[in-house]
């Protein structure tokens, strides 16, 4: 009889420094945990970190390149982001396939054009809590050649959702925000 011991499956990770999640945890740990909380200071770089998408550099610019190959590997079920404190108040980029929970925190103003992409567990989620957000937003561009469109919203490719409640504080409400769902 072989007894594995199973690696947790829950970690708190506390960023002092926006940018500096990668020297607290390599992707391949983040892979085996599906409860993650963080608290401290988060940017773009650290939300890049727990992505499950890919991306490239073309020039100077970043491009996602999601659409093509998403990795489903990452575990992540619930994320607790309650006691983060996000660059310009703003969260884009979360694309983790088994996510079924987020908490969100309440200083929270803008849900960006990929905020919760392709999260295509997620089953509800409720924003009525954050008293500051004032966004939901998605991005899209049009080819005249093709005569086709493409939309990215804050929930774009989330199959499962269900039930979103809206604060009475949201002014910007992207048409293209629940995209595929």
């Amino acid at each position: 009889v072989t007894v594995n011991q199973a690696a947790s499956s829950r970690r708190s990770l506390h960023v002092a420094q926006a940018g500096s999640l990668k020297t607290l945890i390599t992707k391949d740990e983040l892979k085996t945990l599906t409860e993650l909380t963080i608290t401290g200071h988060m940017n773009q770089d650290d939300v890049d970190m727990l992505t499950a998408g890919y991306g490239m550099f073309n020039g100077d610019d970043y491009v996602r390149i999601v659409d093509a190959y998403v990795d489903d590997s990452y575990r992540i079920r619930k994320l607790d982001l309650s006691g983060v404190t996000f660059e310009d108040n703003t969260i884009d980029g979360f694309i983790l396939t088994n996510l079924e929970e987020v908490i969100l925190p309440e200083s929270l103003e803008v849900l960006g054009p990929h905020a919760f992409e392709y999260c295509w567990k997620l089953k509800e989620i409720d924003l009525a809590s954050l008293p500051s957000l004032h966004s939901i937003l998605a991005e899209g561009s049009t080819s005249s050649l093709f005569r086709t469109m493409h939309i990215d919203g804050a929930f774009k490719g989330c199959l499962l959702l269900e039930n979103v409640t809206v604060p009475s504080t949201v002014t910007r409400f992207a048409s293209g925000a629940f995209s595929d769902c």
